[in-house]
């Protein structure tokens, strides 16, 4: 429920920021990307304490903190329909456009928004992809790491590992498969302390993680994932993860159709 009692003038997001040639063909080849200044340090200022407010009222603590993701951050999904000034914030124009770029698609939707924090002294994320839990058929999609604090190197910034994204779905292949893989020459890129304003950018296969929180400081971040509009949702085969997330984001739509919902919002098309 969009809990905003006054909704101020806001900041539009809607001026493009470019995207180099040098700049596509990079993330393409890597699977990832860092770049600088995509909003200003002023506009994150401005929108940080609507989303700190929206994601702390949502935010459920799991009475499991067993596993290795819930020990390694907190998170709230999807702040975008709990708040008109998040949405405004989510639903940019200008952080699509950069999907939509990079992606060398004709528009994009947003598969979510989730706000990720990780408390002080706070373990490792482990590595992972983030498309295994999704249903597409396409290899266009898309996640922009955003964090809502300068992140020093105590507080950590993301791992990645380039040209992973080109094996595809890992879940297909043996663990020993993985590792002779992992052992083949893939380089570790940390692009380490990010700026207000700053992201980083990662493809759905693109294997990553994350290192703890040294600091003192809880590590803030929202990080929206986009796909390619016209996009075909797949089957979820016995992926239990990828079943849910058709359930939840697809209600209704079963594999073939097109992915499009009311929770996945066009956010950018080419004009």
């Amino acid at each position: 429920m969009l809990h905003d009692i006054y909704i101020p003038e806001l900041p539009s997001l809607s001026e493009q920021y470019v995207i180099s040639n040098e700049q596509k063909k990079y993330f393409q080849e890597h699977g990832h990307i860092h770049l600088k200044g995509v909003a200003s340090r002023e506009e994150v200022q401005y929108f940080r304490p609507y989303i700190l407010d929206t994601m702390w009222s949502h935010y459920v603590e799991s009475e499991d903190r067993s596993s290795p993701y819930s020990k390694a951050f907190i998170e709230v999904t999807n702040l975008w329909s709990k708040s008109m000034v998040v949405r405004k914030f989510v639903l940019a124009k200008r952080f699509a456009r950069i999907a939509s770029d990079l992606l060398d698609a004709n528009g994009v939707r947003l598969r979510a928004d989730t706000a990720i924090f990780k408390e002080p002294g706070g373990g490792p994320t482990p590595m992972h992809q983030d498309q295994m839990s999704w249903s597409l058929e396409t290899d266009k999609v898309i996640g922009m790491w955003m964090p809502l604090i300068d992140l020093t190197e105590d507080i950590g910034s993301m791992t990645f590992y380039s040209g992973t994204h080109k094996w595809g779905d890992i879940s297909r292949l043996s663990t020993q498969e993985v590792l002779k893989k992992m052992k083949s020459g893939v380089k570790e890129v940390n692009y380490g302390v990010l700026e207000l304003g700053d992201v980083t950018i990662h493809n759905g296969w693109t294997m990553h993680s994350a290192p703890p929180n040294r600091s003192k400081r809880m590590r803030e971040v929202i990080a929206m994932s986009y796909f390619a509009d016209n996009t075909r949702i797949s089957d979820p085969g016995d992926n239990r993860f990828a079943q849910q997330g058709l359930e939840r984001y697809f209600p209704g739509l079963k594999p073939g159709d097109i992915a499009a919902s009311e929770l996945t919002p066009l956010v950018y098309m080419e004009s």
